[in-house]
């Protein structure tokens, strides 16, 4: 018996450490565990910096990929098409729905607008121009390139 508790605190105190010790003890190693291991880094950022971490680590390596054309194999234009007319449809919907929501969200909805407008015609350009892209949608990749460069990693250092 605890003589800082009573009988009946004491037994809750007891059960509360058992069930803590038989929790660590059935704890196995699995691929999930592997997994929240590997992912819990991701857990303690919010979405937005994810999001500026992938635009910044894949989409703008990629938007350079495919005007310097360091690896461009034939089926690369046909997936650039594709993911232009997903971009146009999904962030269409985004504005749209950003727009009928409240104000606090219809304000960020110049960026949807933007990717469906401006990003996915010109991936749509890009992809149904193959290896033969012309001059004015190349300056339109670095335009694309250096400004997600800009705006993500501002937004990754915090500056905006």
């Amino acid at each position: 018996m605890n003589f800082l508790y009573g009988p009946k605190e004491s037994i809750e105190i007891k059960k509360k450490q058992l069930t803590t010790i038989n929790l660590k003890k059935t704890q196995t190693f699995s691929f999930s565990s592997i997994f929240s291991l590997s992912s819990s880094f991701f857990f303690l950022m919010d979405r937005h910096r994810i999001l500026n971490l992938v635009h910044l680590s894949i989409l703008v390596p990629f938007l350079l990929n495919l005007l310097y054309r360091w690896w461009a194999p034939s089926w690369l234009f046909t997936l650039v098409t594709y993911m232009a007319v997903g971009v146009g449809l999904y962030h269409a919907f985004l504005a749209w729905k950003k727009i009928q929501g409240d104000s606090s969200s219809a304000t960020w909805a110049w960026v949807n607008l933007w990717h469906a407008a401006v990003v996915a015609p010109l991936l749509w350009i890009v992809g149904r121009e193959g290896g033969a892209t012309s001059e004015g949608t190349k300056q339109g990749l670095k335009f694309l390139a250096m400004a997600a460069t800009l705006f993500h990693g501002s937004k990754v250092i915090n500056l905006i």
